[in-house]
């Protein structure tokens, strides 16, 4: 994972650094004011900053522009596996491949979806199944001291009810002699 991990780190600085294509429909003036959202989104993931990244995602998803939803989509990606959810960002990328507009998104969309396959792949493969819980083990004399108490119980159940029935029978006999008298 850690070559992973590698990777991403520099994808994001040739994405941070090289910067990416800005949508055609933005006025020069509003293009100049304001930095490029993939640039943005790229500093926030390289700050490890991803809910951040998650709430700028979802406000681009919500655009009318399909360009920003794209980058809001590529960005969620990015995002999820970087964090170490390749099974999110592996739907996403599916769902999109070879359907990137973007230039550096294009790029990269096909080697992160590789590596979120190679990651969800690799997670399957390490998670240990266990069909039946494990039994717990007791120790041998901590069985055998519950075994005996169950016993003593069971015995001392049996006792009062042989008292509680002597007691009735005494009790007839005391109302017996009353009678006699």
């Amino acid at each position: 994972m850690g070559t992973t991990r590698l990777i991403f780190q520099l994808l994001l600085a040739v994405l941070f650094f090289g910067g990416c294509a800005v949508s055609k429909h933005a006025a020069p003036a509003e293009e100049a004011a304001r930095p490029p959202m993939d640039r943005m989104l790229a500093r926030l993931v390289l700050k490890g900053e991803f809910d951040k990244v998650f709430r700028n995602a979802d406000s681009l998803a919500a655009s009318k522009d399909p360009a920003e939803r794209e980058i809001a989509e590529y960005w969620k990606c990015v995002a999820w596996l970087y964090r170490g959810e390749p099974d999110s960002a592996l739907t996403l990328l599916e769902a999109n491949q070879g359907k990137w507009t973007g230039g550096l998104r294009k790029v990269h969309a096909g080697l992160f979806l590789g590596l979120a396959r190679q990651a969800s792949l690799s997670r399957e493969a390490a998670q240990v199944r266990h069909e039946d819980p494990p039994k717990p083990s007791y120790d041998k004399s901590l069985q055998d001291r519950l075994e005996s108490l169950q016993k003593e119980n069971a015995d001392l159940r049996a006792e009062t009810v042989r008292l509680a029935t002597e007691k009735e029978r005494y009790q007839k006999l005391l109302k017996d002699l009353e009678t006699i008298r």
